[in-house]
């Protein structure tokens, strides 16, 4: 089966939650199906075929609140993600996407799923 697997980013080793996750199951599933592993992170994992995406940066913790009203709505919806990664899941051919943590790559993550 060719499984491909979405995350906003991928933490350093020991770190994270959804980024522990999403890693964890592409090593799980890539010795009996086909993953890839799309992320904001560049990123290299025996077995899977990782690909980076155009992701949103983090601001700081003390950013001005408009600043971060800025970042919100400028992550709605992201026409870069959404064609990147609507051609990375046509080239492989996807069966299954799993999304995990999508937020700085925005809701283009589901329309380039339905397309």
């Amino acid at each position: 089966m060719r499984i491909a697997l979405v995350n906003h980013t991928l933490a350093p080793p020991g770190r994270g939650g959804a980024e522990v996750c999403v890693v964890g199951l592409a090593r799980y599933l890539r010795d009996a199906h086909d993953v890839t592993l799309l992320s904001g992170a560049p990123t290299k994992i025996d077995g899977v075929n990782c690909v980076e995406l155009p992701v949103l940066d983090l601001l700081p913790a003390d950013a001005h609140p408009l600043q971060k009203v800025v970042l919100h709505a400028r992550d709605q919806w992201r026409w870069a993600v959404h064609r990147e990664l609507r051609h990375h899941l046509t080239r492989a051919a996807v069966d299954v996407v799993h999304t995990h943590e999508v937020q700085r790559l925005s809701a283009a993550v589901f329309t380039a799923i339905s397309s």
